[in-house]
């Protein structure tokens, strides 16, 4: 009996080294239950907010379904053990009334029991509006428009309203610009968010005239319309917003549309230089939006490629308004409608002879890099010259003044660049003070031009033009010369063969 005793002892204790064994391996804790131990499992669950409808069916990790009756807490049947995965989801979205539940904070690894999972439902309404919570969502508009609303955007549930009506908006009344398709109210006004909501809305194509680009202003209540980043898409235009109130699309020209014009500052003999906005449609000028003052005997007025700066070349014999004679002063420009903000500092010095020579007219190369000067010699036996000077990209003030054409007494008048600025064509006058066998006046002569100094070579071309010519001119295909002449009241056309040769 005892032997049968001790063999059954020892048959028990084998038994609990075992188990305890296996606990040992494959437990983290000492214990079992639902902290602990190789059994533990964890419940899967959450709230849900606004359901109105019936037969919303949520699901977790695409198999375990729950039918969801009423707002409140709710838990799924099934349990995980730790370290498992889960995903909820809406199986069945509810109707009568129909709603769209749209989970949130609903997916993880499970660690205790899940209880933070939040499924939102919100009611379907009519095409303009819909009830949005912080869970996000999309309102639908008509042809198309559609605003888009990121979850954490919103901290309460709003109803939204995307309709097109312009009731009450702000009257768009922006320079320069058309509207290009119908205003848009996005709703409540004075709605804002925490995150950036996108906005489609559609426009018309062919309404945007050719060189302007297509941009949504958005105004809020009791302000202005102001241009948002735009991007565009088909016959849509994006744009992103913080708050509501209206949007509208629109065109605006890729650059102001401007005259700058020197005129009398009234009546009295002080004259200033102006802006001039041109009409979109007609190509009427409006009254000036801008003047600054010039020095004395303002001559000529062009405009950087860049439309950031403007220059007027000077005449003269005295400083005028702190503008030396003989000069260029470069003025700044907005960029966004052209007016002039002023003097950027100063005058340069054109080189020319104060009293004897002028300044008549400032050419800008086309890269944007050098600004050229016709001096103009109207009682000196030197004739003038044409200089260059390089143009400060940062402040648009042009440097010291560096001769690089001269008719040796015969004074140049007109000056005009091919496309890519690698020749110059250059006419040339003469006048009581031009030596005998002078063979530049009554002429046009090319040059080339070295495009990092932009000095130009001897002439490697001529051609004869009419009596007094004054201006110069080149097609935009460069395909042609045209040199205006006052003497013999003609314009000459001349085809650029090979080498610049005039013909």
């Amino acid at each position: 009996m005892s032997n049968a005793r001790d063999v059954v002892r020892r048959a028990l204790q084998l038994t609990v080294l075992a188990a305890a064994g296996l606990c040992l391996h494959g437990c983290s804790g000492g214990g079992g239950g639902e902290n602990g131990g190789g059994g533990a499992e964890f419940t899967v669950g959450g709230t849900v907010t606004g359901l109105t409808g019936s037969g919303l069916v949520l699901r977790n990790n695409g198999g375990d379904d729950l039918a969801i009756t009423q707002d409140g807490a709710f838990t799924f049947p099934t349990k995980l053990a730790a370290g498992a995965a889960y995903t909820i989801s809406v199986l069945t979205q509810p109707s009568a009334p129909a709603q769209t539940c749209t989970p949130s904070q609903a997916a993880g690894t499970v660690a205790a029991n899940v209880t933070g999972a939040l499924v939102t439902c919100v009611t379907a309404t009519a095409t303009g509006s819909a009830i949005v919570g912080p869970a996000g969502g999309t309102v639908d508009g008509h042809y198309g428009a559609r605003m888009v609303v990121p979850a954490g955007a919103l901290a309460s549930t709003l109803t939204l309203g995307l309709a097109r009506d312009s009731t009450d908006a702000p009257a768009f009344a922006v320079e320069e610009v058309g509207a290009v398709g119908a205003p848009y109210a996005l709703t409540p006004h004075g709605t804002t968010f925490s995150a950036p909501v996108t906005v489609r809305i559609p426009f018309d194509p062919a309404q945007v005239p050719a060189g302007e680009t297509p941009v949504l202003y958005k105004a809020e209540v009791g302000g202005s319309f102001a241009a948002l980043p735009t991007t565009v898409d088909g016959n849509f235009l994006e744009t992103t917003v913080t708050s509501f109130s209206w949007v509208l699309p629109a065109a605006a020209a890729t650059r102001p549309r401007v005259l700058y014009a020197v005129q009398a500052a009234g009546t009295s003999t002080p004259r200033e230089v102006a802006s001039f906005p041109i009409h979109r449609a007609t190509g009427a000028l409006s009254a000036p939006t801008s003047t600054a003052p010039v020095g004395e005997a303002p001559i000529s007025v062009v405009v950087h490629p860049s439309g950031r700066f403007l220059y007027v070349s000077h005449g003269g014999a005295t400083t005028v308004n702190g503008i030396s004679p003989a000069s260029i002063a470069t003025y700044r420009l907005s960029p966004v409608n052209g007016q002039i903000l002023g003097l950027a500092a100063g005058a340069t010095g054109t080189g020319a002879i104060a009293g004897q020579h002028e300044p008549v007219l400032p050419v800008v190369h086309p890269s944007g890099k050098f600004l050229y000067v016709v001096n103009h010699g109207r009682s000196s036996a030197s004739g003038g010259d044409v200089a260059v000077m390089a143009i400060d990209g940062t402040t648009g003030v042009p440097s010291t003044a560096t001769s690089v054409a001269n008719g040796a007494g015969s004074p140049p008048t007109g000056l005009a660049f091919d496309r890519l600025g690698t020749r110059a064509y250059v006419t040339y006058v003469w006048t009581p003070n031009t030596p005998q066998g002078n063979t530049f006046y009554d002429t046009v002569k090319v040059y080339n031009v070295d495009p990092a100094t932009g000095l130009f070579s001897a002439p490697i071309g001529s051609a004869a033009a009419g009596n007094n010519p004054w201006a110069a001119a080149r097609d935009v295909n460069d395909r042609f010369v045209h040199v205006a002449s006052l003497g013999t009241n003609e314009v000459r056309t001349y085809a650029i063969g090979s080498g610049g040769a005039l013909t």
